[in-house]
């Protein structure tokens, strides 16, 4: 019996490496905010708000992996001065989740009245729920190719009580 055959008894079938691949946080964890200030992208010349949250403690999912990013990022995209509908609701998401994690209002009268609120929550801990999806379709119906598709990472705030409802035995610190 030859090396093919081997493996063919085996039933091998040759699959793509995952090694270096990101995969998307599914569970519930205590995280601090990093950092929350104002930016701009300068390649599409856009403000944004870029916040961030590293994992401090899995009360339940996916342990903590080791990177030199934080776990959780997302950029609000806003105009201080005009702006739209979809801006607005970004302001509006960003400070539903700081609100709901430390009880502090953000102010979003201009850049540097934010940036002064914003120094206030550095450090406090916000819950989170997180998950991942891998899409299949675009927006507009049309299928996505088996190798174009990319996990996403979701997530959204909980209020310290209901998070804690998930900490188990084996609820991990770090």
């Amino acid at each position: 019996m030859g090396l093919a055959d081997k493996l063919k008894e085996r039933g091998f079938k040759p699959e793509a490496s995952s090694d270096g691949e990101w995969n998307p946080y599914n569970g519930t964890y205590r995280c601090p905010i990093r950092t929350l200030r104002p930016d701009r992208d300068e390649k599409n010349q856009a403000d944004f708000i870029q916040l961030e949250l590293d994992i401090e403690e899995v009360l339940v999912g996916d342990m903590k992996r080791e990177s030199k990013f934080p776990a959780f990022r997302k950029r609000y995209y806003v105009d201080w001065d005009t702006p739209s509908d979809d801006q607005a609701d970004n302001a509006q998401e960003l400070a539903n989740v700081v609100f709901t994690g430390t009880g502090i209002d953000l102010d979003f009268s201009s850049a540097e009245a934010f940036k002064a609120s914003a120094e206030q929550v550095i450090g406090k801990e916000v819950y989170i729920r997180a998950w991942g999806h891998t899409f299949d379709k675009k927006q507009d119906g049309t299928p996505i190719p088996d190798e174009q598709r990319k996990a996403t990472q979701f997530w959204v705030a909980q209020k310290k009580n209901v998070a804690e409802k998930k900490r188990s035995a084996q609820s991990v610190a770090f």
